[in-house]
């Protein structure tokens, strides 16, 4: 009975599902009640209930969407910049940790800041700050 109300099923709450099965007639009859924590100790036992995923959100795309994207895609690889790949998704298989090469990144990117006023007798740039 509980498989039945809470496999593949989008919101099932193991609250819910415990209150109407103590609710249900057959409960009633044996003048018995189910708490949520048995609901959730039997589903924890199965091979489905080890794990609540999320559903993901996909968009819903237009023809023109679809088009936009692969026409934006081939122009990322055309104009080569997907050949240079990332460091997290570089993947090495090795049997020890210690043949991984280190990728070497830079601790702190260079940061610029820039200040103006407009005023309407004049336009005063200030100069660039190196943080």
């Amino acid at each position: 009975m509980i498989k039945s109300r809470m496999y593949r099923k989008l919101g099932s709450s193991v609250r819910k599902c415990a209150k109407a099965l103590s609710e249900s007639k057959r409960f009633l009859r044996k003048d018995k009640k189910l708490s949520h924590q048995t609901v959730q100790n039997f589903i924890k036992t199965t091979t489905w209930g080890k794990t609540a995923f999320k559903s993901s959100c996909k968009p819903l795309l237009s023809a023109k969407n679809i088009s936009d994207r692969v026409r934006f895609g081939t122009f990322l690889n055309e104009n080569g910049y997907l050949t240079d790949p990332h460091h997290q998704n570089l993947r090495y298989r090795t049997e020890k940790r210690s043949d991984v090469p280190p990728t070497l990144i830079l601790k702190k990117l260079l940061k610029l800041m820039v200040a103006g006023g407009f005023s309407s007798r004049i336009c005063t740039l200030f100069q660039p700050v190196r943080l």
